[in-house]
């Protein structure tokens, strides 16, 4: 049997990922190469909703993002408790493309989750403590019907502030971690796919043709 999977979350030599032929969190061991299921998101069948564009684990709890389903979850190690968060109510509103994914990014800060939409513009933050999810839209809007995805798949982080590439254009979403708030800017020369950050200092990625350009964060210039 083929495993399919989109994404990988690694800490201490063991890993998780969610294939998208099994309904669950399976945990693999580095080390030996073994794996087990460590949670089953029961009441959903195969293929249903299922294929996960980002996992990310935060303390004792696992989270889990669709790439094209609605579903969002929360797995505790400590209890063995799976969460069930439906997004549906947030997504009928949205304008999300034939065929787009809705979250590639992941990453975590202090007790939160932040999920980061592609299809979706949009920002999940998740309390895994309390468990409550709260949905943080960016108002950007496609205006490229041959691309799908309106924000990039990967996101520079420097300190709080978050740097999400918009793709059809040359400009960021920069994300305020400390008031959850956002900005368009313009940078560099290129639409990109994805931005990471070092010290003071920011690799854009070209979706296609151009180049990678080094931004300046605190100059605010291409260096």
């Amino acid at each position: 049997m083929r495993i399919r999977t989109s994404n990988i979350c690694i800490e201490n030599q063991r890993a998780w990922i969610v294939p998208g032929n099994i309904s669950g969190i399976v945990e693999i061991d580095l080390h030996t190469g073994r794996s087990a299921m460590v949670a089953a998101f029961n009441g959903h069948g195969m293929f249903e909703s299922l294929t996960c564009g980002a996992i990310r684990k935060n303390g004792d709890c696992i989270a889990v993002a669709p790439l094209r389903g609605e579903d969002l979850y929360l797995f505790y190690f400590s209890t063995g408790k799976v969460v069930r968060h439906s997004l549906g109510s947030y997504l009928k509103g949205a304008n999300i493309g034939r065929g787009a994914a809705k979250f590639y990014d992941s990453f975590s800060r202090g007790k939160n989750i932040y999920f980061i939409g592609c299809g979706w513009p949009a920002v999940i933050k998740i309390d895994v403590e309390t468990q409550l999810i709260k949905v943080i839209e960016l108002n950007i809007k496609r205006q490229a019907a041959y691309y799908e995805d309106i924000l990039g798949r990967a996101a520079g982080i420097f300190g709080e502030k978050v740097f999400i590439p918009v793709c059809f254009d040359n400009s960021f979403a920069i994300f305020d971690l400390a008031e959850d708030t956002y900005e368009i800017q313009k940078l560099g020369s290129y639409c990109c796919i994805g931005a990471c950050c070092g010290h003071n200092a920011m690799c854009l990625l070209p979706i296609q043709g151009g180049q990678i350009e080094i931004y300046d964060i605190q100059e605010k210039k291409i260096s």
